[in-house]
């Protein structure tokens, strides 16, 4: 007997897909971020360019951040990743670079939604079965797109 899976229009996160979103990562302001470059350090973040999330403080955030606000990540390696204002800014490699540290703990938590549709896209895309009939796209925000290809 065959089974499918059917999503609603909104897919959610409780019934429809089942992702581990990686833990919010602290960085310490006089330490783990550069003026210089916008660097930030995190050993094994597991981040990829294009994830979206935000930023708290334990104080103050650093100059040229803002809470309350989506900033997209730019994967430089495993333990370092920058941070930039849009997704195309992220694809383009262009990051923010504060003007000082901030003061404190800042941490970067990605928004669930939009990382669970980044999954779900990577994990369409990845079935050698499904992709050549069915293509999955992700613009950065909890929206996917999916697109049947005609023979």
């Amino acid at each position: 007997m065959n089974s499918t899976r059917a999503f609603t229009a909104t897919p959610s996160l409780a019934t429809d897909v089942e992702v581990d979103v990686p833990t919010a990562k602290a960085f310490a302001s006089g330490s783990d971020i550069s003026i210089v470059t916008g660097m930030i350090t995190e050993s094994a973040h597991g981040y990829v360019t294009g994830d979206v999330g935000q930023l708290t403080t334990s104080d103050t955030l650093p100059a040229g951040f803002a809470l309350e606000t989506d900033y997209f990540v730019i994967k430089v390696a495993s333990g370092t990743y920058k941070l930039a204002t849009s997704l195309a800014n992220a694809l383009a490699g262009i990051p923010v670079i504060p003007t000082d540290v901030g003061v404190g703990n800042q941490t970067f938590t990605l928004t669930a939604d939009a990382y669970t549709a980044r999954k779900l896209c990577d994990a369409v895309n990845a079935n050698t079965t499904a992709n050549k009939v069915v293509t999955a796209s992700w613009v950065g925000t909890a929206v996917v797109t999916l697109t049947a290809n005609q023979a």
